[in-house]
Parts: C-alpha cells; sequence; structure tokens
C-alpha cells in the first residue's frame, strides 16, 4: 500500500512538471548530469545547481550554469542578489551553453526581467563575436535593445552611447587606444573617445554591437569622459604655457595681465640672433630672445602647442638665467667701449694699421681707416672680440676734416 502511495505521488508531480513550460529567461534549478553515469563523476554537493534558459528547441533547453563564484567578469554575467530574493550574488558563465532536457529541471526559481535578460544577451553576442568562441547560439534570438556604456559599429565608425531617447543614439566616435596611450577599459579592451564629435544615431539604424561597458562601470566611464572635456575646454582657451600662432608670427604666453595675454616672440631656427634662447616644448625646440609683446585675451589665435608644468617652469628659469646673462654682458660692454670715443686713434694689434673713431651711438662706433679712408662697424653688443688699442686724440681740426668726408651709413 505504502509503496503504491508513493508510485502516485511520482506520477503527479511528473505529470505537474510536464505540464511546465520553462520560457526563456527563467532562472531555473536543475540536474548538472543526464544519467547515473555522469553523476557519479561529479562531487556531491555540486550535482545540482542554478541555470538561466537563453533559447530552446522542440524538446531541450538552452542554458548556461551559474555560481556563486566570481572568477572571470568578462565571461560572467552578475545576477543582483537582492534584485532576486537570493542568498548571494549569482554568475552565469557565458562561454559554454549547456543543452538541458526537461527532465533535468527540478524548479523554476524566478524569471531574469528584461533590463537583466537584455544585458546578457549583448554579453553573450560580444564574447561570442569578440572572443571567436564558436558558441552554437542557433534559434537563440539575439536580439536586444542599445543602451548607455554600448560601443556599437555604425557605418563602419565605432561609437560609444553616452545617452538616448525614444528616437536616437547619442554617442561619441571612438577608436582602440594603443598601450601608451590614455584611455578607458571596457572589459579587457582599451579605448579613447572623441569626445568633441557627436554621433546622432538613429535608433533603427543598421548597428552592430562591438562592446559593452558592465553596469558597475559606466560611472567610472563617465567621469573619465568628463574629465576629457575639461581638457579640451582648458586647451582651447589661450592662457599661461600655450604656443600660438598669429598673424604669421609664433608666440608663447608666459602671463596674462587684465585683458592682455603677456607674450615672447618664437622663432623655429636658431637664425641670425646668435644669443637666442632655445626652450622645449612637447620635445620640440624653439628659439626666443624673450621679447615681450601684448595681445588681447580676446583675439583668435590657433593653439599649436601646450607645455607641460615642468616646461612651463623651465621656460621661467631660462628667463631669469637670460636676464642675468645680459646684465652680466652689458657691464661687460660698458667696460670694454669705455675708452673708444670720438677722436680717438686706435691701433689694430695684429696689424697695426691705425684708424680714427669718428661716431659713438650707444655701443656701436664707427672708425675709419687713415690708410684708405674705408669706415667700418663694430657693436659691443654683439661681440666683445675688439682686439684694437687705444693710441692717442687726433687733432680736433683733423678730425673734423676726416669726420666730414666720409659717408656715415645710418
Amino acid at each position: 500500500m505504502k509503496l503504491l502511495k508513493y508510485i502516485f505521488k511520482i506520477i503527479k508531480k511528473f505529470k505537474e512538471r510536464k505540464k511546465v513550460n520553462y520560457e526563456i529567461g527563467d532562472f531555473i534549478w536543475a540536474k548538472r548530469y543526464d544519467n547515473n553515469i555522469e553523476m557519479e563523476n561529479i562531487p556531491k554537493g555540486h550535482r545540482e545547481g542554478p541555470y538561466i534558459i537563453i533559447g530552446s528547441t522542440s524538446r531541450k533547453y538552452k542554458c548556461l550554469s551559474c555560481s556563486s563564484q566570481n572568477n572571470n567578469p568578462i565571461m560572467q554575467y552578475k545576477i543582483n542578489k537582492y534584485k532576486y530574493g537570493l542568498n548571494r550574488d549569482t554568475y552565469a558563465y557565458i562561454a559554454n551553453i549547456h543543452i538541458l532536457s526537461k527532465k533535468r529541471i527540478i524548479k523554476k526559481m524566478d524569471k531574469l526581467d528584461n533590463e537583466d535578460l537584455n544585458d546578457l544577451y549583448k554579453q553573450l553576442f560580444v564574447a561570442n563575436n569578440k572572443y571567436s568562441l564558436k558558441m552554437d547560439i542557433n534559434n537563440i534570438d539575439l536580439k536586444f535593445d542599445y543602451n548607455i556604456g554600448d560601443i556599437i559599429l555604425y557605418y563602419n565608425q565605432m561609437v560609444y552611447i553616452y545617452d538616448k531617447d525614444n528616437a536616437y543614439l547619442y554617442g561619441y566616435i571612438t577608436h582602440r587606444a594603443k598601450e601608451n596611450q590614455k584611455g578607458v577599459y571596457i572589459n579587457d579592451s582599451k579605448y579613447f573617445f572623441l569626445v568633441n564629435t557627436v554621433r546622432k544615431i538613429p535608433g533603427d539604424s543598421n548597428i552592430k554591437l562591438i562592446d559593452k561597458s558592465r553596469l558597475e562601470d559606466v560611472k567610472a566611464i563617465q567621469k573619465y569622459i568628463e574629465k576629457e572635456k575639461m581638457i579640451i575646454q582648458n586647451n582651447s582657451i589661450l592662457n599661461r604655457g600655450k604656443l600660438i600662432k598669429y598673424n604669421g608670427n609664433i608666440y608663447y604666453i608666459y602671463g596674462e595681465y587684465k585683458e592682455d595675454l603677456l607674450l615672447y616672440t618664437i622663432y623655429t631656427k636658431d637664425q641670425e640672433f646668435s644669443d637666442k634662447t632655445k626652450i622645449k616644448i612637447n620635445d620640440n625646440s624653439y628659439y626666443t630672445l624673450f621679447e615681450e609683446e601684448k595681445m588681447s585675451k580676446y583675439k583668435k589665435a590657433r593653439i599649436i602647442k601646450i607645455a607641460s608644468e615642468d616646461e612651463m617652469t623651465q621656460i621661467s628659469k631660462q628667463k631669469k638665467s637670460f636676464i642675468m646673462t645680459n646684465k652680466e654682458n652689458n657691464k661687460k660692454v660698458t667696460i670694454k667701449c669705455k675708452n673708444y670715443k670720438e677722436g680717438k686713434i686706435i691701433a689694430d694689434n695684429n696689424t697695426l694699421e691705425r684708424y680714427v673713431i669718428i661716431k659713438r651711438v650707444g655701443n656701436k662706433i664707427v672708425y675709419v681707416s687713415l690708410y684708405d679712408n674705408k669706415y667700418y662697424v663694430h657693436d659691443f653688443s654683439d661681440s666683445l672680440d675688439f682686439n684694437f688699442s687705444v693710441i692717442e686724440d687726433m687733432d680736433k681740426y683733423k678730425f673734423q676734416t676726416i669726420k666730414h668726408k666720409t659717408f656715415i651709413k645710418k
């Protein structure tokens, strides 16, 4: 009698189970084996477990096995314990699809909502294509909505979706970043976004999913985007450290005063002036005499380079050194040309040829050969190398005569 009751109980459970129809998205508890031989190869305590149904055939279900172990975020999809009343977070392995017969299913625990099912399908699609897993995804209707955090291919351009509405997706042009480039990681791939280039994409466009961000990573990516926007905004403002081109000339902005920018004129080649200072901006060499200019902040100039903090500090040090060097040079020039006055007869220390100084302006002197009346000019600011000795004063009358006859080029 007890045996008959037991048999009827089993038959009843079987009939009830047979009536249950399982659907895509169902979170189920099932056996991990098909027969007793397979069961013996599985340790006790691991012979049953959770699965998610992602597709079906006429008699069987395509499922992903789940675990409480978070071993590989790229190949696992997280199911939040609070959302589905679980004891702990559960992770669906997307690298392998398991085929389960109905008899292996013990019970249905819950059903994934559309948001989770949508994200799970996207992660499955990305993994299968990105990592060439060659999974059997036939009879799995991988249709999904695109959301913030997805990278899509639109007219052969990768686009990161940062916003959406009922009609459009909004995204930034995206490129894969090299190892030494700054960027942001999505799963195990590094990307950088052109955050000043926005694409408005109709929601019904022919687009393809390339990669997807995990929900917990979207906030970090948004911070990266905001930082990039701030950099672009700062880089578009004319301020200290910028190398600019304006009216065909190149300037370095070393400071600001009220409504003006304070500039140094910059040369690209070390020519014409021997006392130019070489400065470095972004590992490029430029030359300057630290000639100071002013320009309104509101002028439109093209930014060529932006000096780093270290480069700006170095340029400031070079300016101070330039000023000190000039002061020392001016002292030496003043001392050197002190005795070379108008009316003095001087002799070349090498040839002993004699000349008379007929004019001195600042640090320049004009002197005339007493042999052939040719005149010469020497600027002590350019060179202190003037190997002449002062001999004596010339007779005033004779000096005035020579000065009058000599053509002096101003």
